[in-house]
């Protein structure tokens, strides 16, 4: 098992993702689903419990977010409509600076 947060069981990650006892094809798609969700949910983990501790007033501004959003408790945040759209996008910068450096380097060659 591979704790990337330790406080939060949505950022541990285990190859037997449905604890069947060994590794299968049908762990795949819930690990590449645990992957492909985590930039956005870092940056939920990083908005709603790292910069409070910081400046707890900003509570006050998460609030009416949380209701607007409609999720009463905070693991409905990770793995959500927005955080996909997050991890989207920044998988895309991800892929587009790693096939730049691609061509940059068979250019050179």
């Amino acid at each position: 098992m591979f704790k990337l947060i330790k406080d939060h069981e949505r950022f541990w990650f285990v190859l037997d993702t449905n604890l069947d006892g060994s590794f299968t094809i049908s762990d795949v798609p819930e690990l590449l689903k645990q992957i492909y969700f985590l930039p956005g949910d870092l940056a939920y983990y990083i908005i709603f419990f790292q910069i409070p501790q910081f400046a707890p007033k900003i509570i006050e501004f998460y609030v009416p977010i949380l209701k607007f959003l409609e999720i009463k408790s905070m693991d409905q945040l990770y793995g959500n409509f927005l955080s996909g759209i997050f991890s989207f996008f920044i998988w895309l910068i991800v892929f587009l600076i790693l096939y730049s450096i691609k061509v940059s380097f068979e250019n050179n060659n």
